[in-house]
């Protein structure tokens, strides 16, 4: 279900927990190239995508990322707006720290789902106000 908040529920818990992870990492997951080609530069931050490893396939440096991240610890991932699982499941690790994906699919084959609902007129309000101190009440609610 699209527009009910996840990516703004993410995104609020990532800002308030951010002293509880080593790092964290954000991913927009609709696009598998634009993934890919961030994922790839994510693996330069960390120090695994460098110049001896250039020449090999995308898949083999998007393995190697991923092997980094499992074996180092207390970190969150982030994908959001993730379309199809086979196309994600490269990037994901299995352990190693915490990974979050918003999806429009209510089935998703691995992990544990937490149903997101639609949000009251009150909570859409409450949400658009923590971000938005510039606004009137009635503009809010407008909004909402």
């Amino acid at each position: 279900l699209g527009g009910v908040g996840k990516t703004t529920s993410l995104f609020r818990y990532v800002h308030e927990s951010a002293s509880t992870y080593s790092w964290r990492a954000w991913f927009a997951a609709e696009n598998i190239d634009v993934l890919r080609k961030d994922f790839l530069e994510f693996g330069k931050q960390l120090g695994v995508e460098n110049a001896s490893n250039k020449e090999e396939p995308a898949e083999a440096r998007i393995r190697s990322v991923k092997a980094w991240l499992e074996q180092h610890h207390g970190w969150l991932m982030v994908f959001d707006n993730a379309d199809d699982p086979q196309d994600l499941r490269p990037f994901v690790p299995t352990t190693g720290g915490i990974v979050l994906i918003s999806s429009r699919l209510s089935d998703w084959p691995f992990g544990t789902p937490l149903p997101i609902g639609v949000m009251t007129p009150v909570e859409a309000v409450s949400m658009l106000r923590q971000g938005d101190s510039d606004s009137s009440g009635h503009e809010l609610e407008d909004l909402a």
